[in-house]
């Protein structure tokens, strides 16, 4: 997950707007979220100096004169402002932002203290199967992987106070 993704990050979603993006047959629904970053594990500069990110979601509803067009994944609700999660991003050019490498295995949902592990990340040795975990812990694993591959990654800035 790590090597894979160009951006991990800790970050709230504070709006959040929907879009049509071209698609091969009919526009494709994707929310495109503004996220506060609280910490940043892994980031090119250009990234880890922001104090927002653009994290692009499939799915919403798209309404057209023609037809309503939804998108869901029950694996992968949308996001809401307030939302808060470590994001394991690449860029997405088609909606200007960046979004997760593995859709919803890619997004860790923090609840106060608490990190659920998505599904797609359960074989990852370092979950070991897990449904959550401790946020403390979570950070503190990557934390910990940053400073072990510092030709990758600045070393794990916080950029805002949660």
């Amino acid at each position: 997950m790590w090597t894979a993704s160009d951006v991990v990050v800790r970050a709230r979603v504070t709006d959040s707007e929907q879009l049509a993006l071209p698609g091969l047959r009919t526009a494709a629904p994707v929310v495109k979220h503004q996220a506060l970053i609280l910490e940043v594990f892994k980031a090119p500069a250009t990234v880890a100096g922001q104090k927002h990110i653009a994290i692009a979601q499939p799915g919403g509803v798209i309404v057209s004169e023609e037809r309503r067009i939804a998108e869901a994944d029950r694996h992968f609700p949308v996001l809401q402002p307030g939302d808060e999660a470590v994001f394991f991003l690449v860029p997405w050019s088609a909606a200007s932002a960046h979004a997760s490498q593995w859709g919803p295995g890619g997004v860790f949902r923090i609840s106060k203290e608490t990190a659920t592990v998505p599904g797609a990340a359960h074989g990852v040795l370092e979950f070991r199967g897990r449904q959550t975990l401790p946020v403390d812990q979570l950070v503190a694993q990557l934390r910990a992987l940053a400073a072990r591959i510092p030709e990758l990654v600045p070393a794990a800035v916080k950029v805002h106070d949660a």
